[in-house]
């Protein structure tokens, strides 16, 4: 018989780091866990008992193997099911995220849900393992397209969580600027205040530029359907943009304490 590939879901880190408190996302989170765990565990009982078959050949090996290999596409579905759940409580609770985006991931989630659910009645109605490699295989075609779908999903989520920092900074920044120049026109001397915003703003424009190259990596000539969408290289870059970012916030927390005490 075929070897099956084992499913590998990446749930990128970004979704769960500076994640605000929410029940619904939790448990959420914790079912996708539990499915995937149950996913490990039934495929290695199911590569058991393909070696077991290949080894033997007997009848009850096989009727063994046609068990395990239903539990282990059964379990696939579940696992895939949980992981558009989980992505979905993740943009509910996302700041910044626009309805557009939400109400297309939802139809998303509707047709992938429902072509699992068909996949799911083959599964469970399959006699022989012919007819389970077939349906595996079947799997194997359509859920890469379903992958690139959320992969841009991830992908706006991920630019959605660097533009709310890229506001708040933004937000500082100017206050931070209007201080200047209101101590400024007082007639105090603000050299040394003033020498220290350019180096903070130099700071600032290599978050930007970072930034930018997140955004690029993200999607491509600015492109919202791109198959090249890097996500992990694009959270990489949004670290990278992150760091400066903070050191920029932190620089301009202690100008303001500065000029106001």
């Amino acid at each position: 018989m075929k070897a099956i590939a084992k499913l590998t879901l990446a749930v990128i880190f970004f979704l769960f780091l500076a994640t605000p408190a929410h029940a619904d996302f939790a448990q959420a989170y914790n079912d996708y866990q539990y499915q995937y765990k149950l996913y490990n565990d039934y495929y290695s009982e199911f590569t058991v008992a393909k070696v077991t078959y290949q080894t033997y050949g007997t009848f009850a090996s096989q009727a063994e193997l046609l068990k395990k290999f239903q539990q282990v596409l059964t379990q696939r579905n579940r696992v895939v099911s949980s992981y558009l759940d989980l992505l979905q409580e993740k943009l509910f609770i996302t700041q910044e995220i626009e309805n557009r985006d939400i109400d297309a991931y939802s139809q998303i989630r509707k047709d992938t849900k429902t072509w699992l659910e068909n996949n799911q009645i083959r599964v469970n109605n399959a006699t022989a393992l012919g007819d389970l490699n077939r349906i595996s295989d079947e799997f194997r075609s359509f859920y890469p397209q379903t992958q690139r779908r959320i992969r841009q999903v991830i992908a706006k989520i991920v630019l959605t969580h660097g533009l709310v920092l890229h506001k708040k900074m933004d937000q500082l920044f100017s206050t931070t600027e209007d201080l200047i120049r209101t101590i400024g026109q007082s007639g105090e001397n603000i050299t040394d205040i003033q020498r220290a915003f350019i180096q903070i703003k130099t700071k600032k424009d290599l978050y930007e530029e970072k930034y930018a190259q997140a955004k690029e990596t993200l999607f491509p000539n600015d492109s919202y359907t791109s198959a090249d969408i890097n996500v992990y290289a694009g959270q990489l870059r949004l670290i990278e943009a992150g760091q400066y970012a903070i050191e920029t916030v932190n620089q301009l927390l202690e100008v303001i304490k500065y000029i106001t005490g």
